[in-house]
């Protein structure tokens, strides 16, 4: 994951719920990756959780082919 695009990413929370139960292993362990990052960068920063994914899921759908982890 270290190395993905916004629009993959962001594609693992973004999964059908029906289609989410059977998700690949590796992209639980991605989805689990990015999850704890966000959570320790909203901290790092004093925000919630919920203002930084939104931050993260608009930058991501408006920079599709961008690496992730870039500093918005």
């Amino acid at each position: 994951m270290t190395k993905a695009t916004c629009a993959e990413a962001r594609g693992l929370f973004t999964v059908d719920p029906v289609e989410a139960a059977d998700m690949p292993e590796d992209d639980v362990i991605a989805m689990q990756f990015i999850f704890v990052y966000l959570h320790g960068y909203a901290a790092a920063k004093g925000m919630s959780y919920g203002t930084v994914l939104a931050e993260f899921g608009a930058f991501c759908q408006a920079n599709p082919d961008s690496f992730w982890l870039t500093e918005r």
